[in-house]
């Protein structure tokens, strides 16, 4: 599921490059593909676009925490069989908030 995530993250930047939800998709892609490096650069892309979001914000910092945990513990980081619990339910509940906001403000909820 998240592989097609990625997929159509990395098609949306190759269309529109200088939006931030491509960025922010690839980012959360990877982020659950436990691909924490890769994450945490899709996020800072999006935040060299908008250095003001909280999401991509929380999102790069989440993304930096886990590599950091998985490189003392010397845990592969791409495909780690292990996630900590503290902070993925932090960017799955912003990312929750993120899409809540667009509906509301008469967006569409990504497919």
């Amino acid at each position: 599921m998240h592989v097609h995530f990625f997929q159509d993250a990395e098609e949306l930047i190759k269309v529109v490059p200088g939006l931030t939800d491509g960025y922010y998709h690839k980012g959360f892609a990877l982020y659950h593909l436990d691909d924490y490096a890769g994450a945490a650069h899709s996020f800072q892309q999006a935040l060299n676009l908008n250095p003001g979001d909280r999401v991509l914000r929380q999102g790069f910092w989440d993304a930096v925490t886990l590599l950091s945990q998985h490189r003392r513990d010397d845990t592969p980081v791409v495909g780690a069989p292990t996630r900590t619990k503290s902070v993925a339910p932090t960017l799955a509940w912003l990312h929750d908030q993120k899409l809540a906001s667009r509906e509301q403000a008469g967006g569409q909820k990504p497919k």
